[in-house]
C-alpha cells in the first residue's frame, strides 16, 4: 500500500496531518495565504527550491492539522519518491495498478455542429489509511499530486 506524502526537497516531507506550526517550521513561512470566511479553512502556498506545494489546513491556527496537500511528487512510507513530473500516465498506471481512473473529454472537431470528442483529462485516484490521493495529467502532461481526507470528486 502506498501513502501519500508530498517531496518538497531531499530532507522535507509534509503528509496529511502535518500540524500548521511543522509545515512553518520546515518550509519557512509561506509566500501567500488565504482564509475562507464560512469554514475556516486556511490555505497556504510554500515556493521551495525544488517545489511549490499548496496546503489546506482545517482552521488558522499553529495546530491546525493539513486536510488536502497540492504538489509535484508522491513518496511511499519510506520517503523514497515514486511519482514525478517527468513520469507519463503509462508510468503512472504500472505503479499505481489499484487506481480508479477517471478520463475527461471536450468536444472535438470544429464549428457548429460537434461529431467527436478528445481526450483531454486524466486522473488516477487511490486511496489508504491515510486518505485519497490522485495524480492528474492534462492534454498527456503531468499536472498535480493531491492529498486530501475527503473523496475526490
Amino acid at each position: 500500500m502506498v501513502w501519500i506524502a508530498l517531496q518538497l526537497s531531499y530532507k522535507e516531507v509534509i503528509r496529511l496531518g502535518t500540524t500548521l506550526d511543522e509545515c512553518t517550521r520546515r518550509l519557512g513561512r509561506p509566500a501567500r495565504s488565504n482564509t475562507n470566511a464560512y469554514n475556516g479553512k486556511v490555505t497556504k502556498d510554500w515556493r521551495t527550491s525544488t517545489n511549490e506545494v499548496t496546503i489546506t489546513f482545517e482552521k488558522d491556527n499553529g495546530g491546525g492539522k493539513s486536510i488536502e496537500i497540492m504538489g509535484k511528487t508522491l513518496t511511499d512510507h519510506a520517503g523514497k519518491i515514486i511519482i514525478e513530473g517527468s513520469m507519463d500516465e503509462k508510468d503512472v498506471k504500472a505503479i499505481l495498478k489499484s487506481a480508479s481512473v477517471k478520463k475527461s473529454y471536450s468536444p472535438g472537431g470544429s464549428g457548429v455542429i460537434s461529431c467527436s470528442v478528445a481526450h483531454t483529462a486524466t486522473t488516477f485516484i487511490c486511496r489508504d489509511n491515510d486518505g485519497y490521493y490522485s495524480v492528474y495529467f492534462y492534454r498527456g502532461s503531468f499536472s498535480n499530486v493531491r492529498a486530501s481526507r475527503e473523496p475526490m470528486k
